[in-house]
């Protein structure tokens, strides 16, 4: 599921890019662009929620780590 958020997230990003150069691709890139396409609107959203739900998760675990640099500098 995260390989098919990153290249949905990649085709959006560079839709614009890729169809004004048209750009030659590798045929399994083109092809898993392709498949990119056929993601529905629930698995797009799903995409966004586990990003956002992953990006927090990483944000309180490195609010912790530095919580605990902090007090083991003070300790000693």
């Amino acid at each position: 599921m995260s390989l098919s958020c990153n290249r949905y997230e990649f085709r959006s990003n560079h839709e614009e890019w890729i169809n004004t150069e048209k750009p030659i691709l590798e045929p399994d890139f083109s092809a898993q662009m392709n498949e990119i396409m056929k993601i529905s609107e629930a698995e797009i959203e799903l995409c966004k929620s586990i990003r956002e739900e992953m990006r927090l998760a990483i944000n309180s675990l490195l609010k912790v780590f530095f919580l605990k640099m902090v007090h083991f500098e003070f300790k000693y």
